[in-house]
């Protein structure tokens, strides 16, 4: 049977971030406080209610991420956080840097996002961590209130994030294999770790680094000054360096034209309080040498406050879409629904008379190029244009079936932007009353993206909905 739920006009929310990087983990635990604004749920209020402490990511070999040693690790933080796992509605685990390289990267996060939550989503990549950083440190928010540009400059572990804000949007962004943890020694300055960064920045300066080996601490200054030397070169000239091909993806975002700067990640700690304690890697060196070449710059740095925490900030606050409160399920089973691949078809929904065959032949090439197989979930996107009247809502449904294909067993998610989705759904469980369907309003997708969906949220019709990118 179709699920109803009577809402409520306003209610609260338990997040959790979750971020498993290349040099720390923690988590923060935020509230929040999402508002019904005419038929659709905006969150109108985030706050941060817990902050673990913040452990260095425990490695069993250069291969593997240590399992038991995180999950000692959550279970005493959750057990000091005075929180449930089962009272964590939603929120995300995100794996990023160097430790999404590891062989059980994967096998980690689910089984460490299915313990954190009734319903928190696991994604993985750079390119994610680098806008949840801009969005966790404040920076994309400052642009937005002053109107400027910003650079967000976030070095952590592994990967340095560098984001461009203007005026509230995204407009370039960039990864760089530059990171505090390349090099880690341990306290009688044996190498303990190295990352092939670290090594080839090590190789460019003709310094010896083997494991097990010792490394003078001036040589070890001298890999982090390289580094940064490296990145800032490329940020102020906004072309690539021929020394050493850092830049891991993105664009070639570049620090003229810009009002102000923000740090975040592990090494913008340092950069501000000089006292930090060194950790035996590279991030003392960094902020130094960071300190020297960001003063010809001479741009403003903004005190923002996201730090370390940035990405988890940003997990725990923005990755979470709430959907519209008209919305279709077609039995309670079929949620949660996680990693369905995104698909938006270009077909124009305007012209009065839709044509279903000329829909599902679009589809149906969609699903094919993704590799989407029958068993397996699937999100369509719906651009829905003009009247919702019965004959054209059933000839999208018609056409987005025999797209999808009349044997799939796998749930059919219809991402609407429009106020249709419990119309549209509705018409699509009519076709076939045993396909499995889901039909969500007011959430934005994107092509080649995956999608989650949570469970109806207490007292609400609404379900949680993540957007997101998977690498693994």
């Amino acid at each position: 049977m179709p699920v109803l739920i009577e809402t409520e006009d306003e209610f609260d929310l338990s997040s959790v971030g979750l971020d498993i990087g290349s040099a720390t983990t923690h988590f923060t635990i935020s509230k929040l406080t999402v508002k019904k604004v005419g038929p659709r749920y905006v969150v109108i209020d985030r706050a941060a209610t817990f902050e673990s402490t913040v452990l260095l990511t425990p490695y069993r070999s250069d291969n593997e991420i240590d399992g038991e040693a995180l999950a000692d690790f959550f279970h005493a933080e959750f057990e000091r956080a005075g929180v449930r796992p089962a009272n964590i509605d939603t929120g995300a685990l995100i794996l990023t840097g160097v430790a999404l390289e590891r062989e059980n990267a994967q096998q980690i996060a689910a089984i460490f996002a299915e313990e954190a939550g009734r319903f928190v989503s696991v994604s993985a990549g750079d390119e994610l961590e680098a806008m949840l950083s801009a969005q966790g440190s404040g920076a994309l928010a400052a642009s937005r209130e002053r109107g400027i540009k910003i650079v967000n400059i976030d070095i952590g572990g592994g990967t340095t994030k560098v984001v461009v804000c203007d005026s509230g949007d995204v407009t370039g962004s960039a990864i760089f294999d530059v990171g505090a943890r390349l090099v880690a020694v341990d306290d009688e300055g044996r190498v303990t770790r190295t990352e092939r960064f670290g090594l080839l920045a090590a190789e460019a300066l003709g310094i010896d680094l083997r494991v097990g080996e010792l490394l003078e601490e001036s040589d070890r200054a001298r890999i982090a000054a390289f580094l940064i030397t490296q990145l800032m070169t490329q940020l102020v000239d906004g072309e690539a360096t021929t020394e050493l091909p850092i830049r891991r993806a993105g664009s070639n975002p570049s620090l003229r034209d810009v009002d102000a700067l923000t740090l975040s990640g592990g090494v913008s700690e340092l950069f501000r309080d000089a006292a930090h304690r060194d950790l035996g890697d590279l991030g003392v060196g960094m902020a130094a040498t960071l300190r020297e070449e960001l003063g010809p710059v001479d741009l403003p740095i903004l005190p923002l406050s996201g730090g370390i925490r940035a990405t988890v900030l940003g997990a725990s606050q923005y990755t979470v879409q709430v959907s519209g409160s008209t919305i279709y399920v077609s039995s309670a089973d079929v949620l949660p629904i996680r990693n369905a691949p995104t698909l938006v078809p270009l077909f124009d929904l305007s012209d009065e008379q839709i044509k279903p065959e000329l829909l599902a032949t679009e589809i149906n090439a969609l699903i094919r190029s993704r590799g989407v197989a029958p068993e397996e979930p699937v999100a369509l996107a719906v651009r829905w244009r003009g009247s919702a009247t019965w004959d054209r809502l059933h000839a999208v449904a018609a056409g987005l079936y025999e797209g999808v294909g009349g044997s799939r067993s796998g749930s059919v998610i219809l991402a609407c932007d429009d106020d249709v989705a419990r119309l549209l759904g509705r018409r699509l469980s009519e076709i076939d009353p045993d396909l499995p369907v889901a039909s969500v309003d007011g959430v934005n997708v994107s092509e080649f993206g995956f999608l989650d969906i949570g469970s109806f949220l207490p007292d609400s019709n609404s379900v949680p909905v993540v957007v997101k990118s998977l690498v693994f």
